[in-house]
């Protein structure tokens, strides 16, 4: 769900939730009930976290300081949204709202952090994010009830985009800066890292879900100088197909839907679409328009995408069904984007 992306890209499918964690179900049946996306909408100046609840907007911050929201998560009629926001020294700080309730996961405000990914498990809430340190790299974490977990070691730059929670188990996915490469995909179980790659090559890793204890983790690697888009099960590295080698693709964010993998990317940066088991799926888009996305979700039999189009002057929040574009509320003439989706069932 959710991420450190060098495009810009929000595209989002669902398995009534952002990822796959226990209390935050990756398979849903029965009707659909209510549509939740989170997302941010541009101010006179600043950006303003909301979210929607089919269709409907609702404001989490003012406008005073900019904000953003990266993630989205319900359970039972609690609405939990994970992004950041700027303080008063104007320094975009980690947070996660509950029901519209604040709670700064940080306690240094001089230094940048923000909140990727978010999963509510038993009562517990675990965010998954990065904090900027003392020296100035970056530190992959993960908070469970305000108190971090570091994963990087704060000695090059590290990256946490996605989580999911199975049992005792926290899993999170990201990168980190490599020796011989920019960036190294890998995923962390309980604080012990795993290299995805097999061999030394920049590479990312931006979402990640467990089924049956298997452990899914969608990215991208370069090769040949292009970007391919992958995914790796249990660290078995996957290639996804598209109509043509000869683009750069990327996989964004992934979910299971019974024996199911939809994974939702990019081609040629704006050219959206997602994959069902392998088989890619595109996005058709309006003339001029272009897509960004960002996380990926599954009802029963609907695949559900968040993200925006571009028509040129804005960008427009929206989401589709089953490949269909959908609008939500938005205030005209002013940008907006989709970042994360959750769809509950009756």
């Amino acid at each position: 769900m959710k991420k450190l992306k060098t495009i810009l890209f929000a595209l989002t499918v669902i398995v009534s939730s952002c990822s796959n964690d226990n209390e935050t179900p990756s398979e849903t049946s029965g009707t659909i009930k209510d549509i939740y996306i989170c997302g941010y909408e541009s101010s006179d100046k600043s950006l303003i976290a909301k979210y929607w609840k089919n269709g409907k907007a609702f404001s989490l911050t003012d406008g005073t300081k900019s904000a953003e929201t990266k993630a989205i998560t319900v359970i039972g009629n609690d609405v939990y949204v994970a992004g950041g926001v700027k303080n008063n020294k104007d320094v975009m700080v980690a947070v996660y709202w509950k029901n519209g309730i604040a709670t700064v996961l940080t306690n240094n405000n001089t230094r940048y952090s923000t909140a990727r990914d978010i999963a509510v498990i038993g009562g517990d809430v675990y965010v998954a994010g990065y904090e900027a340190d003392d020296s100035g790299h970056f530190v992959a974490k993960y908070w469970k009830n305000g108190k971090a977990v570091p994963l990087g070691d704060g000695t090059r730059d590290s990256f946490a985009t996605g989580m999911a929670v199975d049992g005792n188990n926290v899993y999170v996915s990201g990168y980190e800066a490599g020796d011989v490469c920019d960036f190294i995909a890998k995923y962390w179980k309980n604080g012990v890292a795993t290299i995805l790659p097999e061999s030394p090559v920049t590479s990312f890793a931006y979402d990640i879900a467990i089924s049956n204890n298997d452990v899914y983790v969608a990215g991208s690697v370069y090769k040949n100088n292009k970007r391919v888009a992958v995914y790796w099960k249990n660290g078995v590295e996957t290639p996804l197909s598209v109509d043509s080698q000869q683009t750069d693709t990327e996989a964004i964010s992934l979910s299971i839907a019974g024996n199911e993998l939809y994974i939702v990317g990019s081609q040629d940066m704006w050219k959206p679409l997602y994959w069902k088991n392998n088989t890619a799926i595109p996005l058709t888009l309006p003339s001029n328009f272009s897509i960004n996305s960002d996380a990926v979700s599954v009802a029963g039999d609907n695949v559900y995408i968040a993200g925006s189009i571009n028509n040129g002057d804005n960008s427009i929040a929206m989401y589709w069904e089953n490949g269909m574009a959908k609008t939500i509320e938005t205030s005209p003439g002013r940008g907006s984007n989709a970042t994360g989706i959750f769809v509950t069932t009756n």
